[in-house]
């Protein structure tokens, strides 16, 4: 049968996942804790309708309290122990809905696995309580089924990506996958939205193999639910997974980066390494074409490949708020909206990548069933993408044959 979500879900997170955590301006869900070097990020969702996010800016570090140990914890509750500096967050960011407490983490929790993290907001007195049991590089160090766990000492990412939240893709979601795979990506980061179709069972081997990590991801229902569903998923990759590599790239399962000249995304990245760039944006190319079959059998991918059959797109890549970028992790403060960022440093710059020597964006939006808006111009051919896809459809039939041998 199809393998249940939770049998992918990540033990070391939050316990209990979406806590509520209420405070005396408006309310807060938990939505992750995890560590970043000798840190501890805590990740909170504003529960309240998007007219009481302006209170949310008032955040204050003083207001938190947290302790890692249970001794001390139950101290502070007894009134037996005096607060200080070192007990507040180091850091407190916040936008629109989010806000994301950052912690130093005592020298004694820095050597172990797993520790008790106790949160506290002072002026209600409430209190948040979690297990945390993961590695420097914030992956689980606890087994998942039918899984191999990727050891602390695993090198540094170079370059992570990040799905938006996902339902039930699993007729494209192969070829996505080895698509990015084979463009230099490192690791992939999918978040399941209530995922019902076989996608885990496709994507089993690159989870065994330790190059695909499902997330579940399913706001409490809350006002304004599905305007924070990917705004929150976006800054939680950027933070996260972004802690443990060097380029973060977010797109959606219809979205395929195209380098003009070079066969892989990072020669055009190695490039800005060492230069005052934060964000390299792309210019999206909006595709479209006939219909693709999608019937299938269990743990049967589409027969034909979506880059291989829409080959009409826009005359010119376009700029109309669709564009997707690269993030230098570290150097992004948050993500304002799905297309939008800000930047941690004022002076590092944002650039456009060349539509013609460096990648662009093509975006087959209508391959899933989305209707195309009436064109200003009649599109044309277009066979960038073509170079790649021999070796994609190999790579595809390569997995396929994996996966019917399990």
């Amino acid at each position: 049968g199809a393998v249940e979500n939770s049998e992918y879900r990540i033990p070391c997170v939050t316990f209990p996942a979406w806590q509520e955590f209420p405070n005396q301006r408006s309310g807060f869900y938990v939505v992750d804790v995890w560590r970043k070097g000798d840190k501890v990020v805590v990740q909170l969702l504003n529960q309240k309708s998007r007219r009481a996010v302006t209170a949310f800016s008032k955040v204050r570090a003083e207001e938190y309290v947290v302790f890692f140990s249970h001794v001390k914890a139950g101290r502070y509750k007894k009134g037996e122990l005096k607060l200080d500096r070192s007990m507040h967050p180091s850091h407190v960011y916040v936008n629109k809905a989010l806000t994301l407490l950052e912690m130093p983490l005592p020298h004694r929790q820095q050597g172990m696995d797993a520790f008790p993290v106790h949160l506290f907001h002072l002026p209600t007195q409430r209190e948040a309580v979690f297990k945390l049991c993961c590695d420097g590089f914030g992956r689980p160090t606890t087994p998942l089924p039918g899984t191999q766990v990727v050891p602390a000492s695993r090198p540094r990412d170079y370059l992570v990506l990040c799905s938006s939240p996902l339902t039930n893709v699993g007729p494209f979601l192969v070829e996505w996958i080895e698509y990015h795979l084979m463009m230099g990506v490192d690791h992939i980061y999918l978040y399941d939205y209530g995922t019902t179709d076989d996608s885990f069972q496709l994507t089993r081997p690159y989870v065994d193999d330790g190059r695909v990590t499902w997330i579940p991801w399913d706001l409490p229902n809350t006002p304004h639910r599905f305007v924070h569903l990917q705004s929150e998923q976006m800054n939680h990759c950027l933070h996260r997974h972004g802690a443990s590599a060097s380029w973060v790239l977010q797109v959606d399962v219809d979205e395929f980066p195209v380098p003009k000249r070079d066969d892989s995304y990072i020669p055009i990245l190695q490039s800005y390494d060492d230069r005052p760039v934060s964000v390299l944006q792309m210019k999206s190319r909006p595709f479209e074409g006939k219909a693709a079959s999608v019937s299938k059998t269990p743990l049967q991918h589409a027969v034909e490949l979506i880059t291989a059959q829409y080959h009409l797109s826009s005359r010119a890549p376009v700029m109309s708020g669709r564009e997707k970028m690269f993030l230098k992790a570290g150097s992004v403060y948050f993500m304002n909206s799905i297309h939008t960022i800000r930047k941690q440093d004022a002076q590092d710059r944002l650039e456009t990548l060349s539509p013609t020597t460096g990648i662009v964006l093509n975006h087959y939006w209508t391959a899933h069933g989305r209707q195309r808006p009436s064109p200003r111009e009649p599109p044309v051919e277009n066979h960038d993408i073509d170079r790649f896809v021999l070796p994609l459809r190999q790579r595809v039939e390569k997995h396929n044959n994996r996966l019917a041998a399990l």
